[in-house]
C-alpha cells in the first residue's frame, strides 16, 4: 500500500513537470519553483534540475525521442543525448532569464543599493 501511494505520488510529480516543460522552455530555478512545498532543504534551482534529470532518463529509457525535443531547449544533457552540440539554452518561458544566476546578483546590488540608508532588522 505505502509503495502504491509513493508510486502516485512520484507520477503526479513528474506529470505535472512534463505539462509545464510542454508548456515552452523553463530554467531549472523556474520549474523547481513550482514544486518548493516538496523536498525542502533544496533550491529551487537544484529541485528542477533533478526533475529534469529523472526525465531525461524516462525519456532515453523509454525511447521518447518527442520529449527529449521539448526538453533540450532548457536542458542540455537532453541536447546532448539528441546529438545537438554547441546551442545555448533558450531563454525561459516565465522569467525571460531574470532568474539567471548573473541576474540575481544584480537584483541583489540593486536592492542592497536601494535599501542603502534605510535601518532595517528584519525582512518582513
Amino acid at each position: 500500500m505505502i509503495d502504491d501511494d509513493l508510486e502516485k505520488a512520484r507520477d503526479s510529480i513528474l506529470t505535472t513537470a512534463r505539462r509545464i516543460i510542454s508548456l515552452g522552455p523553463i530554467c531549472d530555478s523556474c520549474l523547481g519553483r513550482q514544486f518548493a512545498m516538496l523536498a525542502t532543504g533544496f533550491t529551487n534551482a537544484e529541485r528542477g534540475r533533478s526533475l529534469k534529470s529523472v526525465m531525461a532518463m524516462q525519456a532515453s529509457a523509454n525511447e521518447d525521442r518527442a520529449f527529449l525535443e521539448e526538453l533540450a531547449p532548457s536542458f542540455p544533457p537532453a541536447r546532448l543525448k539528441l546529438g545537438r552540440k554547441g546551442e545555448d539554452d533558450a531563454p525561459c518561458s516565465v522569467c525571460l532569464g531574470e532568474m539567471a544566476p548573473a541576474n540575481l546578483d544584480l537584483w541583489a546590488e540593486r536592492a542592497a543599493s536601494a535599501l542603502n540608508g534605510w535601518d532595517y532588522r528584519t525582512l518582513l
